[in-house]
């Protein structure tokens, strides 16, 4: 007996259990479907041999409407016969699902930043080609020399295209896509490990020192150089550094700004109230060490790459932006007076706000040791100060 479903009935049906979605069947006659999906939309689909023809969503089409559409297609035969679409055009359309365009700054980098990721690697080798002609071997093809890292983050997504494609009636069987990914790690090969890089003696040390002291490059890259150098948090914390977390002795860290996720409080040194001092010349508001020239990718900020770029120009190859953290651990843990270590590990931990603890810990951090903090921060400012004068 055939079932077919009324429109009153139609509208009661919502997505249930687990997964993704819930199918069911509203017009047996015409292998009419109604899809539920877990966020809350629903779209009506054709079921055929080869999965499911979207028709139009429930909101924007009537069940009428879905009833006419799926009869016509099962008459003509065009719900068995792919339809042509090429691969740039299907992606496109997908990614307006994923990431609807909106007038909206972080919206548009959300979308940039995923047209990037495989634009060069599927878009532009493949992106004239109809969808239902790619398989493996083209994929393999356009996307040899990607290492395991990135391919775990592009093959996902040409999944999910084709998945789309499918449900579309633009592409057949995707299952070679499953056998890739299934296959990733022995396909695309792991990148090599590397580890940061950190200088750990004294000479080569004062030798850098000098060479940033006496460069002609811009003020701002030389104060946050040696403001990083010294206070040895994470680069972009200082990178995004604004003057509101500055506050008379004291630099603040918010938990969104580093990994730990502590409010952290750290003293500032004398060397590095200096530092700050010399900036307000250069810019005195937002921002403390900020840019020259606008990016839409860090804003006003200082870009990770430019302070790199920086230092191999000067020739200096063997130091990484996160190397001035472990060259200060690596330093304060040295330190002796007599036989004893100068400074508890602990508190070396602190100042690279590596404390784990408990919510609680995290909450109160700001206020913990903030002597033993400044001991060991001005200790640094003075030992890098005493290899070779920073101003």
């Amino acid at each position: 007996m055939a079932k077919i479903l009324t429109a009153t009935q139609v509208k009661k049906l919502k997505f249930e259990g687990s997964g993704k979605l819930k199918a069911y069947s509203i017009d047996s006659t015409c292998a009419l479907y109604l899809v539920c999906f877990a966020n809350g939309s629903r779209y009506y689909k054709l079921r055929t041999k080869r999965g499911y023809t979207t028709l139009g969503s429930f909101d924007d089409i009537s069940l009428a409407e879905a009833r006419e559409k799926a009869m016509n297609l099962r008459k003509s035969g065009a719900s068995d016969e792919l339809q042509k679409q090429k691969l740039k055009d299907v992606f496109c359309a997908w990614l307006d699902i994923k990431i609807p365009p909106e007038d909206n700054e972080k919206i548009r980098q959300s979308r940039r930043k995923m047209i990037n990721r495989v634009n060069k690697h599927l878009l532009q080798p493949l992106g004239n080609m109809p969808i239902d002609e790619i398989g493996t071997k083209e994929v393999i093809a356009a996307t040899k020399g990607v290492n395991f890292a990135s391919a775990k983050k592009i093959i996902p997504i040409l999944r999910d295209v084709l998945k789309f494609a499918r449900a579309q009636n633009a592409a057949g069987d995707i299952s070679f896509i499953y056998e890739i990914i299934d296959d990733m790690s022995e396909i695309y090969p792991k990148k090599k490990v590397e580890h940061r890089k950190a200088v750990t003696d004294p000479k080569r040390l004062k030798e850098i020192i000098e060479a940033v002291r006496d460069a002609l490059i811009e003020p701002t890259i030389k104060n946050l150089f040696f403001f990083n150098l010294i206070m040895a948090q994470r680069p972009h914390q200082i990178r995004e550094l604004c003057w509101d977390r500055i506050d008379g002795d004291f630099v603040y860290f918010k938990e969104t700004d580093n990994k730990t996720g502590v409010n952290a409080r750290l003293p500032l040194p004398r060397q590095a109230k200096q530092i700050l001092e010399r900036q307000k010349e250069v810019s005195a508001e937002g921002i403390v060490f900020k840019s020259s020239t606008y990016s839409v990718r860090s804003g006003w900020a200082i870009s990770d790459g430019t302070l790199l770029k920086t230092l191999k120009r000067l020739g200096i190859a063997d130091l990484h932006a996160h190397g001035f953290r472990s060259m200060f651990a690596t330093f304060a843990i040295r330190a002796t007076d007599g036989e004893r270590a100068m400074f508890e590990k602990r508190i070396i931990d602190e100042v690279l706000l590596h404390t784990p603890g408990n919510e609680v810990d995290k909450a109160y951090f700001r206020d913990f040791n903030s002597r033993e903090h400044l001991r060991v921060l001005q200790w640094w400012a003075d030992y890098l100060e005493g290899l070779a004068p920073l101003f």
